[in-house]
C-alpha cells in the first residue's frame, strides 16, 4: 500500500484489515504512518471469532515432504574450495532440484582445483528472492572484495530477510560487512 499514492484509498484498506486482524491493522498503519487508526468500515456479515484452527488449512503441516522442483541459488567467488560446487551441485540434483550458480562474473569461477564452473547469473543480476534456498562458497583469497560489493550484501540480507534456507562456507567477512544482525537470531 505504500506505492498507493492516495492517503484515502491507503486508510480505507487500513480500515478493512480491521476485519481480518487488529494487529495486523495496527502493523500496516504504523508502517504506512498513518495519524490514527481509521473507523472499520460494517462489515458485510458480521466477523466470526469462533472458528477453529483448521489442520487443512496449515501450510507448516502440510508444506512439501522434500526439496524436489526447487531452486537454489549458489553464489561462488574464484578459489572456493574445489569440491564444494560439484558436491553441492551432486546433492541439489539427488534431491531433484535445480542449482543456479551465481558468480562476480557470468564467465563463471575457477574453483580452488582449477576447475572453470560457468555462472548463470552476474551478482547483482541474481538476487536471492528468486530462490528457494541460497549457498554462498567464497574463496579465502577473494572473500574480502565480495565482502565489499553492495550487491553481494545484498544477496545476503535479502536471503536473511526472506526467511531463506542459507549455506555458508569462507563468507565471515561478507557476514561482518552485513553488520552483526545480519545473521543474529
Amino acid at each position: 500500500m505504500s506505492k498507493c499514492e492516495q492517503h484515502d484509498i491507503r486508510a480505507r484498506i487500513v480500515a478493512h484489515l480491521i476485519h481480518i486482524d487488529m494487529d495486523l491493522a495496527q502493523a500496516v498503519e504504523n508502517r504506512l504512518g498513518l495519524s490514527e487508526l481509521p473507523d472499520a468500515p460494517p462489515a458485510a456479515r458480521p466477523t466470526r471469532q469462533n472458528l477453529t484452527a483448521s489442520p487443512a488449512l496449515s501450510i507448516l503441516s502440510n508444506g512439501p515432504k522434500d526439496f524436489s522442483g526447487r531452486v537454489v541459488g549458489v553464489m561462488v567467488s574464484d578459489g572456493a574450495d574445489a569440491g564444494l560446487p560439484a558436491a553441492l551441485g551432486d546433492a541439489i540434483l539427488d534431491a531433484e532440484a535445480q542449482m543456479i550458480l551465481i558468480a562476480p562474473r557470468v564467465r563463471g569461477i575457477t574453483d580452488s582445483g582449477g576447475n572453470l564452473h560457468p555462472a548463470h547469473e552476474k551478482i547483482g543480476g541474481g538476487p536471492s528472492v528468486l530462490y528457494d534456498a541460497v549457498a554462498i562458497l567464497l574463496g579465502q583469497n577473494h572473500a574480502a572484495g565480495i565482502a565489499n560489493t553492495p550487491a553481494a550484501q545484498d544477496f545476503l540480507r535479502a536471503a536473511h530477510a526472506h526467511c531463506k534456507f542459507i549455506a555458508l562456507h569462507g563468507a565471515d567477512a561478507l557476514i561482518d560487512a552485513c553488520g552483526s544482525w545480519c545473521l543474529a537470531g
